[in-house]
């Protein structure tokens, strides 16, 4: 593994999608990379979201709710 790229996610299912697009869709990279989504106890739609991406580069962490 070259890279690892780490979003940090609370409360953000209007944007996860086109974050998680913009991050597994690289193009021309020769680096091996992966993606960690930690949530911060969304409590939105953000985990149902994660849940249905399927990509043996992401890996997902819900935390419970810690603040900053």
């Amino acid at each position: 593994m070259d890279v690892s790229i780490i979003v940090t996610s609370y409360n953000y299912s209007h944007f996860i999608g086109e974050c998680l697009d913009s991050c597994l869709y690289q193009r021309n990279s020769p680096l091996e990379y992966e993606v960690i989504v930690v949530d911060d106890g969304s409590t939105d739609e953000t985990m149902a979201l994660l849940e249905r991406r399927v990509d043996s580069r992401l890996r997902i962490f819900c935390i419970e709710n810690s603040g900053i």
